[in-house]
C-alpha cells in the first residue's frame, strides 16, 4: 500500500475516533486490506480501504459531541473571518465618502461595529478579487502580549478553580469582550480625533482575532466534556 494512503487513512481514524478503538479498527482494516490486495489487486484494495474508512468515521462525527465541536468552531471561524476582512477593508479604504452618512458619529461614539451594517463592507467581502495585505499588518506586539496572558489566565482558571460550566463561559467571553470595552471606554471619555482612532480600533479587534479560534476549540472540547459527551 502507497505510504501516502496508509498515514490518510490511520491520521483520519486516529482524529475522529477514541484512540483505542481506532488503533483496535486500524490493525484490523489493514490485515483485511492485505488478503483483498493479494484477491482483487491493488486498486480494489485501496478503493474499499478509503471506503471502510468513510464508514467508520461518519457516525463519529454526527456524534452529539462532533455536531456540538463543529458548530462552535463555525462560529468562531466567523467571528475570525469577518474581522480579519474588517482589517483589510479599513487598510485598502480610499475612499471615505463610500461609506454611509451615519457611519461616522457611530465611529467617533466608540461603536467600529457599526462597519459591519455599511453595505459597502460586505461588498467588499464578497469581491473575487484579493485584497492586498502583509504579514506586517497582522502583527500586533500589543494585543499578542494580551492574548497570551489571557490564554494562561484561562488555563490557569480552568486547572486551579474547576469553574462550573456557566462561570467558564462567562469568565471566558469577559476576556474576550475587556480590549473591546476598553477601547470604548477611551472613545467616550477622551473622545480622540478621528486620525487617532485607528489604533485604538485595532487595540479593540486584534486581541479578538487572536483569540476566537483557539478558544473556540478550547471551549468546545470543554463543553463536550462536561456535558459527558466526549
Amino acid at each position: 500500500m502507497s505510504s501516502w494512503l496508509l498515514k490518510l487513512c490511520s491520521g483520519l481514524l486516529r482524529l475522529c475516533l477514541p484512540l483505542h478503538v481506532a488503533d483496535a479498527l486500524i490493525g484490523d482494516l489493514y490485515e483485511e486490506y492485505n488478503t483483498k490486495r493479494l484477491d482483487g489487486g491493488v486498486n480494489k484494495a485501496q478503493m474499499w480501504l478509503l471506503s471502510q474508512t468513510a464508514r467508520s468515521i461518519w457516525p463519529f462525527l454526527l456524534s452529539t459531541s462532533y455536531t456540538l465541536r463543529a458548530i462552535m468552531m463555525l462560529q468562531g471561524l466567523f467571528v475570525f473571518m469577518v474581522l480579519a476582512i474588517a482589517i483589510m477593508y479599513l487598510s485598502n479604504m480610499d475612499d471615505a465618502s463610500r461609506l454611509s452618512v451615519e457611519f461616522w458619529p457611530q465611529w467617533m461614539a466608540g461603536k467600529p461595529h457599526q462597519l459591519f451594517l455599511e453595505q459597502d463592507f460586505w461588498q467588499f467581502a464578497f469581491a473575487r478579487e484579493l485584497h492586498e495585505s502583509n504579514i506586517q499588518m497582522w502583527l500586533n506586539p500589543l494585543s499578542m502580549a494580551y492574548a497570551g496572558l489571557a490564554w494562561m489566565l484561562i488555563k490557569r482558571f480552568e486547572k486551579q478553580i474547576k469553574p462550573s460550566l456557566i462561570v467558564h463561559l462567562f469568565f471566558v467571553a469577559g476576556l474576550m469582550a475587556l480590549p473591546y470595552l476598553w477601547g470604548v471606554l477611551i472613545f467616550i471619555l477622551f473622545q480622540p480625533e478621528i486620525r487617532l482612532t485607528g489604533p485604538i480600533v485595532v487595540s479593540m479587534w486584534f486581541p479578538i482575532l487572536y483569540l476566537v479560534l483557539p478558544l473556540s476549540w478550547s471551549l468546545a472540547n470543554s463543553v463536550s466534556y462536561r456535558l459527558g459527551l466526549s
